[in-house]
């Protein structure tokens, strides 16, 4: 072959493959730095990274560790069920978890379900219990008045143990904190609860109102069995049973309608469904003594 050509193949190799010639000029490529103690850059020389990072193989990772702050959104609430307000909005405690709510969280009274879900009462989160929101029940110290008895139907000091529950020697069957009577009964409006007469307890918003305004006084007749009236502080009221037929009677304790007359409740102290119920008679007055023809009475669940 002819020597010229070989010399200019060899000399087209040396430029294909990148060798320099006499007359390029070398510049290094300046190298990029990692910030050390950075997300994902090595660690410092005391082996440590900036806040919210830890030191793994010598680099600086997401710290898993980092427990979830409480009451914070997604993070377990306080101790006493309540949670930090995002954006000025209050969230709410829903399994243990802080969540924004979609609505203002229920208060005391108000109605719940899994897309409204309660807030706190005084510092205590309320419990969507049958649909209303509710403070949680306090565990009844066992051997105590008006606990179950201890092993054995044992009770704290001179109490004794009756039907499982500890009373006073002293307590008369059917009155307040002491054994049901006959027939799981107690006097006046108080309820039997698991053996002991209680004092119903009475729902916010439930049971018996009226909507008009200019009624102080009414009468009237609802077709319900084995319910008892519990009368709000509002109104002086009074009820009678004959077999399925429960009267009611109240009267406005102020110059003013009673938006919240009465609840009725079960022998249990649970609100009853009244949906579906209509008053067979109903009359009322207003301020002057005279009939209103359309009263508003209201019976809601």
């Amino acid at each position: 072959m002819n020597s010229y050509l070989v010399t200019a193949a060899l000399a087209g190799a040396l430029i294909l493959t990148g060798c320099p010639d006499d007359t390029s000029s070398s510049t290094p490529d300046a190298t990029p730095t990692c910030p050390e103690g950075t997300l994902n850059c090595p660690c410092t020389a005391e082996s440590s990274c900036n806040e919210g990072l830890a030191c793994a193989s010598g680099f600086c990772i997401e710290d898993t560790t980092t427990p979830c702050p409480e009451g914070s959104e997604g993070c377990p609430c306080y101790a006493n069920g309540t949670c930090d307000a995002k954006d000025g909005t209050a969230m709410a405690c829903v399994d243990s978890v802080c969540t924004e709510a979609s609505t203002s969280p229920g208060g005391l009274g108000d109605p719940c379900d899994d897309d409204n879900p309660c807030g706190s009462d005084n510092g205590t989160q309320l419990e969507c219990t049958d649909s209303t929101c509710s403070l949680p029940e306090t565990p009844c110290p066992v051997g105590t008045s008006g606990c179950p008895c201890d092993a054995g139907d044992v009770c704290t000091g001179e109490l004794i143990c009756t039907g499982g529950v500890c009373f006073e020697p002293t307590c008369t069957a059917g009155t307040l904190d002491c054994p049901c009577d006959t027939g799981d009964s107690c006097t006046g409006a108080l309820v039997c609860t698991e053996g002991v007469c209680k004092e119903a307890s009475v729902v916010p918003g439930v049971g018996l109102g009226v909507s008009n305004v200019d009624v102080r006084a009414c009468g009237l007749i609802l077709e319900l069995a084995d319910v008892t009236v519990v009368f709000d502080a509002s109104v002086t009221g009074r009820s009678k049973r004959d077999g399925t037929r429960l009267a009611i009677a109240f009267t406005a304790n102020g110059d003013a309608a009673p938006s919240t007359v009465a609840s009725i409740i079960d022998a249990t102290g649970t609100a009853v469904d009244l949906s579906g119920v209509t008053p067979t008679s109903v009359e009322c007055f207003d301020r002057l003594g005279q009939p209103v023809a359309t009263p508003g009475i209201t019976l809601t669940n």
